[in-house]
């Protein structure tokens, strides 16, 4: 369990990285299993190219510094990511 307060705000380019690597093993430990493999290319294709596509807001959950979850946004209220 994560002890601490928790901040929520949008991501910095310099955290993009972490966030996106706390997404892949997650997706890889906990949901690939239950893809076809053309699904799981397909995730693994679109969380690379997340931190470029300019529709998504990315937001990052915090303790202290670190990463402890992400939520990408694509407007006008589309959840596309939630970790």
């Amino acid at each position: 369990m994560v002890k601490g307060l928790f901040r929520i705000m949008p991501l910095s380019m310099s955290d993009i990285h972490s966030a996106m690597d706390l997404v892949r093993r997650v997706f890889l430990e906990f949901e690939a299993p239950d893809y076809s493999d053309e699904g799981a290319t397909e995730f693994k294709r679109f969380i690379d190219e997340a931190p470029h596509n300019e529709q998504l807001r990315l937001w990052g959950s915090y303790v202290g510094a670190d990463i402890v979850g992400i939520i990408a946004i694509r407007p006008p209220c589309h959840i596309a990511l939630l970790f």
